[in-house]
This record gives structure tokens, C-alpha cells and sequence, in this order.
């Protein structure tokens, strides 16, 4: 497109916009854009978007970002997404072992449930991820009998990985998960 194209369809758009203020209203288009243009206005919460920053660096699996935001003021290692995510569910899903370790040491709570009551041992069985499982275990504030909504608890979810899975790691993951609550009876 020309520089007289641009020009002429430019103009046009001035036209346009200035006879159909003057329709609704009448007056120069800047008050029709002050009247019917919507407002815009950001109100930003530093410590949500300083939750927000965790959560992702854990999911992208970016430790140092993940360390730097944690050493700010405010930061909550157990603050969660709308739907109840935590930074530690997001690393076990993904399985990410050194998130997760570094956010255990940092205080991360292991039982925490989100929106649908699945902690983050359930997502790393569920994401069948085996390093992930063995760190979440030998967690000594781990709750081994804990319930998502549905009532389904940690061994349910072992036994549902390995009926679809065949092998390692899923079978690997249930015999952990049953020999966790073997000892813990």
C-alpha cells in the first residue's frame, strides 16, 4: 500500500468516525471516544503478581527465578492459582525434582489440596514421575491417607497409573505407595 493510499484511507477513517459522532451525539470524535471508548485501568497486586511469578517459574521449571522470587518480600511458597494449584503441584505434574526439593525446603506444604482435593503427590503419581514420587515420600509431614473429592486416595491413583500404564515407572510408583502405607500403619 502507497504513502497516498495510507493518506486517503486515513482520511476516510476521519470521516467516517467525525460524521458518525456527530450521529450520536454530535461534537468532534474526541469526545465521542471519551463517552464510548471503554476505560481501561490496571490495579496490580505486587504480592499476586509476586505469587503468580512462583507458581511459573516452578511450572517452566526455572530454579533461579524461582529462588530470586522466593527471597522478596511477601512471597508465599504455598500460595495457589484460582483453581488451587500450588508452585509445588505445577513442578510435581511436570516433574521437575529439583523444583520440588528446593520448594519442600523452602516450606512447602505437601498436603496442600487443590480446587478437586488432589495434593501434589497425586499430580506426580498421576504425571507418573518417579523422582518426583520418591521425594514427596519420604516428606515426614506427608499425609498418606489424604482424600481428592471424589474419595480416591493416593493408592487409587497408583493403581489407576498402573492399570493404564504397563511397567515402570508406574509399577514402581505402586509399590512405593504401598509399601508407604504399609509402614505407616
Amino acid at each position: 500500500m502507497g504513502a497516498t493510499s495510507t493518506n486517503q484511507l486515513g482520511f476516510l477513517i476521519f470521516l467516517l468516525l467525525f460524521s458518525w459522532s456527530a450521529d450520536v451525539g454530535g461534537g468532534p470524535p474526541p469526545r465521542f471516544y471519551r463517552k464510548y471508548s471503554p476505560v481501561i485501568s490496571f490495579n496490580l497486586d505486587e504480592t499476586k503478581v509476586l505469587n503468580t511469578s512462583i507458581r511459573i517459574a516452578a511450572r517452566e521449571n526455572r530454579l533461579e527465578d524461582l529462588k530470586s522470587s522466593l527471597n522478596k518480600k511477601n512471597a508465599d511458597v504455598n500460595d495457589q492459582s484460582d483453581d488451587g494449584v500450588s508452585a509445588l503441584m505445577y513442578a510435581a505434574w511436570n516433574c521437575f525434582p529439583k523444583i520440588v526439593d528446593y520448594l519442600v525446603q523452602r516450606g512447602a506444604d505437601v498436603n496442600l489440596q487443590d480446587e478437586q482435593g488432589r495434593t501434589a503427590l497425586m499430580y506426580a503419581t498421576r504425571g507418573l514421575c518417579l523422582p518426583v514420587v520418591k521425594k514427596l515420600l519420604i516428606t515426614p509431614s506427608l499425609l498418606i491417607n489424604t482424600r481428592d473429592h471424589r474419595g480416591r486416595t493416593i493408592l487409587k491413583y497408583a493403581q489407576s497409573a498402573a492399570a493404564l500404564e504397563v511397567g515402570d515407572p508406574a509399577d514402581e510408583i505402586l509399590k512405593l505407595i504401598r509399601k508407604k502405607i504399609q509402614n505407616f500403619k
